[in-house]
């Protein structure tokens, strides 16, 4: 049995889906300034770093943002999709939005040896590798020969 495809709908789209909804939800427009409900307003916070744009591909997956939208955008039938799904989830989408386009990562020296990437004083050193979902190669993996075979 094979899912249902979604038709992801443009960017444009998406920008007026938003100004659809904030229109209907004027509280949820609390983070932003002034110029929310124009399309080059949205363009420009979503072009403004990669974490954004990816939230922009996030959004275009959305059921809100597809053919699963209101037929007729009104103010009652945007707040059932969102009372439905999670008022307060569509307030933290909008929140975390504002945060990423405006996020700036921490500067950071360049780091020489490995050892300058602790304190002076020092004494204890962690280790934390990054995650992988990678194999690791393990040639005796099944062998244990406990002093015998």
């Amino acid at each position: 049995m094979s899912l249902p495809i979604r038709n992801k709908i443009s960017d444009d789209k998406v920008f007026e889906r938003l100004i659809e909804l904030l229109d209907t939800m004027p509280e949820l427009a609390a983070p932003f300034p002034s110029g929310w409900g124009e399309k080059e307003f949205w363009r420009r916070l979503f072009d403004a770093n990669d974490k954004t744009r990816r939230l922009l591909r996030l959004l275009r997956e959305l059921p809100a943002f597809t053919e699963q939208a209101p037929e007729r955008p009104s103010p009652e039938a945007w707040r059932e999709l969102f009372e439905r799904d999670g008022g307060k989830q569509t307030r933290t989408m909008f929140a975390d939005i504002w945060k990423a386009a405006y996020s700036k990562p921490a500067e950071r020296k360049p780091v020489m040896r490995w050892r300058d990437r602790f304190g002076p004083k020092e004494v204890i050193q962690r280790v934390r590798p990054k995650e992988s979902d990678a194999w690791l190669p393990n040639p005796h993996r099944g062998t244990a020969t406990f002093q015998r075979f």
